[in-house]
């Protein structure tokens, strides 16, 4: 059983609550529940957020203006109020009917695992994984994969699939307190407009990393709502200059 689920989402999404948290708190079933909502910084926003949010789950609110440093204030929350193990699951994903079954097999050998969605399994990921094992879910074979957090030339610090994160208490044990502060001071001190040219798979990784952690265990078991209004420019050049020079101010 999931002791907390968690999502985090930008308060111009949170129709994503309705649309795809509350499914997932009726099919895991948790002991506890949080949002985070970020991109909040007045009164007015707090009032709303108290009238519009649902009874069955804990809202906590901040100004990060980036998801890196939001999903790092929810490892440092986890570590600092010992939560024995949570889900952390992004906003437009809704988990599969048989998680609950795919998690008891998987905490019986990983502390921490993630998931990918049918929709993003692409080779990429593969390619860069190991085969770890194989379980039976409901008569179905699903494969285990353990995907290496450095690789070369592109995503050479990355996590992997990251749709969903499990923790435990004894993975959160692992995670260095001073590498945990550094990268989320480092994530701040970038301008708003670069830090989310950031993806948070790269200083999650590094963080992992740098904490004695190589691989990822990961299996597919999300659907993907992905908003398609919300794709980024398509002009290369200029992402990939901004990309660039986020890193760059990262580092």
């Amino acid at each position: 059983m999931v002791d907390t689920l968690i999502t985090y989402l930008p308060y111009s999404r949170l129709y994503e609550i309705r649309k795809n948290y509350i499914e997932n708190i009726k099919r895991i079933k948790p002991l506890h529940a949080i949002v985070y909502v970020d991109d909040v910084f007045t009164e007015e926003q707090i009032s709303f957020l108290s009238s519009f949010m649902a009874k069955e789950f804990e809202v906590r609110t901040g100004f990060w203006r980036n998801r890196t440093a939001c999903f790092l204030q929810i490892l440092i929350d986890l570590k600092k109020e010992k939560i024995p193990d949570a889900l952390i699951v992004d906003s437009d994903n809704i988990l599969d009917n048989d998680f609950s079954i795919i998690d008891q097999e998987l905490l019986s050998e990983y502390d921490f695992y993630t998931v990918m969605d049918w929709e993003g399994l692409a080779r990429s990921f593969i390619k860069r994984s190991i085969k770890l094992k194989n379980i039976e879910v409901n008569g179905k074979r699903r494969e285990v994969y353990g995907y290496k957090l450095t690789g070369t030339w592109n995503g050479i610090f990355f996590l992997g699939p990251k749709q969903a994160v499990r923790v435990t208490q004894a993975a959160l044990r692992k995670l260095n307190d001073a590498t945990l502060e550094d990268i989320y001071k480092a994530i701040q001190s970038l301008d708003p407009s670069l830090a989310n040219r950031v993806v948070d798979e790269t200083p999650l990784a590094i963080l992992f990393y740098y904490s004695g952690i190589k691989i990822t265990p990961w299996v597919v078991c999300s659907r993907h709502y992905y908003n398609q209004v919300r794709k980024s420019t398509k002009n290369l050049y200029t992402r990939r200059l901004l990309k660039s020079t986020a890193h760059v101010g990262l580092a």
